[in-house]
């Protein structure tokens, strides 16, 4: 996973966990998509705010192409991605 360093705070964190990252660290108010939320062991700690004010996103789903020769590759990912998510 690619990791970022946080300027002079020293973090190195995962764009996708940032938020959770700025959160727990007391840096600020992040926004954390469900499954991220989900996935915090300390998510009992955070405390929602403005929530009447909370965006629905819709799914979003995964498309490609047939036939273009990467059915092989395609099955791979798909395989890896849902062996890495807990649902």
């Amino acid at each position: 996973m690619n990791y970022r360093n946080l300027g002079r705070s020293g973090l190195k964190v995962s764009p996708l966990c940032l938020g959770a990252k700025i959160i727990r660290n007391g840096l600020g108010i992040g926004r954390l998509f469900e499954p991220v939320y989900a996935m915090q062991p300390d998510n009992a700690r955070f405390i929602p705010v403005m929530e009447p004010y909370w965006k629905t996103y819709p799914p979003v789903y995964l498309y490609y192409l047939k036939n273009t020769g990467k059915t092989r590759r395609v099955k791979t990912l798909v395989d890896f991605l849902i062996n890495k998510t807990q649902i």
